[in-house]
């Protein structure tokens, strides 16, 4: 099992570095982060219990389970911003199409 999470984490931190350098460098560079922190939490396993201690959480385990409550939020809210910009751009598109086709029906009602 531990054969395949390292091989998992390398197919992200690899799409992470392609991204990084095609689309966004901040989010491309924290995919390679977490991705390589991934990798080593799976080969050393004891040291999240020592990193979950300095941040005050009693296990390793739940140290990780709350870091992946809050980036789901962090994606959740990024997707929602996303989602609003599209929506926004959208309606911008429909506007503008709608005064272009009355301008064009208005210049041919006026040519008749």
């Amino acid at each position: 099992m531990t054969y395949i999470l390292i091989f998992i984490l390398s197919i992200i931190t690899v799409i992470g570095v392609r991204y990084m350098l095609n689309h966004n460098r901040i989010i491309g560079s924290l995919t390679c982060v977490i991705s390589v922190f991934g990798i080593y939490l799976v080969i050393y396993p004891e040291s999240s219990t020592r990193i979950a201690n300095v941040f005050g959480v009693g296990r390793g385990a739940d140290l990780l389970l709350y870091f992946l409550f809050f980036t789901s939020l962090l994606g959740l809210l990024t997707a929602y911003i996303k989602i609003n910009q599209n929506h926004q751009l959208v309606t911008q598109l429909a506007r503008s199409i709608a005064i272009t086709n009355a301008m064009e029906q208005s210049n041919k009602s006026k040519e008749k």
